[in-house]
C-alpha cells in the first residue's frame, strides 16, 4: 500500500482560503449587525457549514494505491478506480471539468474503463506512475 498526499498550488490556495474566510466573515458581520435572532442567521449557518465541508476537502486529501485499486480521498468525496481497468495516463496535464480531485495543475489524467477519466494531483507524479506500473505494466503513459 502506497500513500500519496495531494499537491496544492499557491493560486488554488489563495482562492480557497479567500472563499473560506469570506464564508466566516459574512455570517459574523451579519450577526453583529442584525443580532442572533435575525432570519439571515439561517444563511450564516449554511455558509459556515459549507466552509467546514471545504476545509475537510483541503486537509483530508490523499491517494492510496493498494494491490488492486487507487483510493481517491478528497474530504467527504471518495472514489475507487480499479488498476486493472486503467488504459492510459496523461502526465503534466490539467483537466478543468469532469471528475477532478485536485487543488493544483499539471497533474495526471487517468483513463479507465471504456470512457471514464479522473484528474488527480499526487505530490509526486513520477513516483505515483511508478507505483502503478509495478502493479500493471501495460499502462500507456502519454506526456
Amino acid at each position: 500500500m502506497t500513500y500519496f498526499k495531494m499537491r496544492k498550488d499557491w493560486i488554488y490556495g489563495i482562492i480557497f482560503w479567500f472563499s473560506v474566510l469570506s464564508m466566516w466573515i459574512a455570517p459574523i458581520a451579519c450577526i453583529v449587525a442584525f443580532g442572533i435572532l435575525h432570519p439571515s442567521i439561517i444563511i450564516a449557518i449554511i455558509l459556515i457549514g459549507f466552509s467546514i465541508y471545504l476545509l475537510r476537502s483541503w486537509f483530508d486529501s490523499s491517494f492510496i494505491i493498494d494491490e488492486q485499486n487507487i483510493h481517491i480521498i478528497c474530504g467527504y468525496m471518495r472514489k475507487t478506480v480499479s488498476i486493472a481497468t486503467i488504459r492510459k495516463i496523461e502526465r503534466e496535464k490539467t483537466m478543468l471539468s469532469g471528475d477532478r480531485y485536485a487543488f493544483a495543475t499539471k497533474g495526471l489524467i487517468i483513463h479507465y474503463d471504456k470512457f471514464d477519466d479522473v484528474y488527480i494531483t499526487p505530490d509526486d507524479n513520477d513516483r505515483f506512475i511508478e507505483a502503478l506500473l509495478q502493479i500493471k505494466s501495460d499502462i500507456e503513459i502519454i506526456k
